[in-house]
């Protein structure tokens, strides 16, 4: 018998009996009440009479109500069983009456329920006629819940066209429209792309344990994908970026890419955008593509200038540079060859066959170990280690290989900007100095020179004044940036693996220099050791 319970109920078992003290009349139990927590503690068929007598009693201290309480007989689980459906919405109750033997009772069964925590919907007057009349059952449903009628599910309206094609507007005459990409469904930043109608309430249901059942419709999530956001309340879905709609599955995604398809020429003019592009053709001698994302270029780029503020720049094929390629990425350059190009990456450059003639600089590693993987004249940086198969050539071409010395990302991304920044000042000086000297050439030549032109003069010299400022700011803060140029990786982790090292191949990690007399074969070089044949 639990003793907590039957304490709590104010019972005290003593040698001469038990004893019942009902407390004070406004807080007292009803006799049903006190039946139910008796059963729950293991008494069974308690003195319902006489406990009812003291509850009506004026009286509020212990009355003797029995000479002892009826411990439950466990001998009796042998013919009770009871089972509850995986839903608990049904028990079960499977019973047989011993020929000889102990009785089995109405609170034999009522504890058996009450002990595996079935409470609610018992079927009383069913339980009453199987003991009295000894009727034999088979897991026979003996307390039945109630079945939730469930409300409407959460809905999900697309306030976007999700059905999207990957190529922009092609013109009749076979150039490439940007403005139009209506064959590509964009949204704006911020734009509105999904509204959530949240499930509805039905009726709750209950179940054989008493626990209320959620009649609340399924919910359904907003189908956040990437660069989205939710509203505070987590009913409307918006755009974090600019950028192209997809969905996939479950999920609306904007993709911050540009697809382009053909080259990079004449009919596209230099790229500018804020997020991925990708270009299934080539980037032609003379042409910018910049993009804050990842630039993925199928084909080849040839004499351009190819900057990602913030990602790689993945070259399908590779790069002939014909000493005019500028490559600035803030992460990779990836590219199966590299020749006569300037490359400045501020983690690795990887290429496929060889990097020829070029000047190369990576904030981590330079590698070139697949195919060829060759490194023939130029100068080629990286800051952690260079890992080729062929440095240099039979017939010695000059090639400089150094590790070390390159700047901290954060550093090389600002220089980056400010590299911009000095770019666009400089173009907007020049174009306001000839703008000043056609004015000036005016005023020199007319002998009534209109007082509109001096007025225009003048706004001119006083931007002229300002750019120059401005200018002169970001050369200054170019100086200052440079002067914190330090180095990233710790000494005894920099290291030159090479297969095959020709000679004339300037050799250089940190401070330590050392110009190949003669070929190699492999080596490996770091700040402690000098290569061995």
């Amino acid at each position: 018998m639990n003793q907590e319970i039957i304490k709590r109920l104010g019972f005290e078992i003593k040698p001469e009996g038990v004893y019942f003290n009902p407390g004070p009349k406004d807080k007292r139990l009803t006799v049903e009440e006190i039946h139910k927590e008796l059963l729950k503690a293991g008494v069974v068929n308690p003195p319902l009479k006489r406990i009812q007598d003291v509850l009506e009693s004026e009286l509020e201290e212990p009355i003797l109500i029995t000479d002892e309480f009826e411990e439950y007989d466990r001998s009796k689980d042998e013919y009770i069983k009871v089972h509850i459906s995986k839903d608990r919405l049904e028990a079960y109750l499977t019973i047989t009456f011993p020929p000889i033997g102990p009785e089995i009772t109405i609170d034999d069964i009522m504890y058996n329920l009450y002990s595996r925590g079935i409470v609610f919907g018992i079927d009383k007057e069913k339980i009453k006629r199987i003991v009295q009349n000894k009727i034999y059952l088979e897991r026979e449903i003996i307390a039945q819940g109630i079945e939730p009628i469930y409300g409407d599910d959460a809905q999900i309206v697309y306030e976007v066209d999700t059905e999207v094609s990957s190529e922009p507007l092609i013109l009749e005459d076979g150039s490439v429209d940007f403005r139009q990409m209506n064959l590509l469904k964009t949204v704006e930043k911020d734009q509105l792309l999904a509204v959530k109608i949240p499930a509805r309430k039905g009726v709750d249901g209950k179940d054989v344990m008493g626990n209320v059942i959620d009649s609340t419709g399924k919910d359904r999530p907003l189908p956040k994908g990437k660069f989205t956001y939710q509203s505070e309340d987590g009913l409307s879905l918006y755009a974090e970026v600019g950028g192209r709609i997809v969905r996939e599955k479950d999920k609306l995604n904007v993709e911050n890419i540009l697809a382009i398809t053909g080259d990079i020429d004449f009919s596209t003019g230099n790229i500018e955008f804020g997020g991925d592009i990708a270009i299934s053709g080539d980037i032609l001698t003379g042409f910018r593509v910049q993009s804050d994302g990842d630039i993925r270029v199928k084909g080849v780029i040839e004499g351009a200038e190819v900057i990602s503020r913030k990602g790689s720049i993945i070259v399908g094929r590779g790069v002939v540079g014909q000493d005019k390629a500028r490559l600035l990425a803030a992460l990779d350059v990836k590219a199966e060859f590299i020749n006569e190009a300037l490359i400045e990456a501020g983690r690795d450059v990887e290429v496929g066959e060889y990097i020829m003639n070029s000047i190369i600089s990576a904030g981590n590693e330079v590698r070139a170990i697949k195919g060829r993987g060759s490194i023939i004249g130029g100068k080629v940086y990286a800051e952690k280690s260079i890992e080729a198969k062929i440095v240099g050539s039979a017939s010695n071409i000059k090639t400089d290989i150094k590790v070390g010395g390159k700047i901290e990302k954060d550093i090389y991304e600002k220089m980056l900007f400010l590299e911009r920044d000095e770019e666009n000042l400089a173009k907007i000086l020049k174009s306001t100095k000839k703008e000043i000297e056609f004015i000036e050439m005016l005023k020199k030549k007319l002998l009534n020179f209109p007082e509109k032109k001096q007025e225009d003069l003048n706004r001119l010299l006083i931007k002229l004044k300002k750019v120059e400022e401005r200018l002169a700011q970001v050369r200054a803060q170019k100086e200052e940036l440079s002067s914190h140029y330090k180095t990233m990786v710790p000494e005894d982790k920099k290291r030159i693996t090479i297969s095959t090292l020709h000679r004339g191949v300037l050799v250089s990690i940190d401070n330590n220099k050392m110009l190949t007399d003669y070929t190699y074969k492999p080596v490996s070089y770091t700040h402690l050791t000098l290569p061995t044949n």
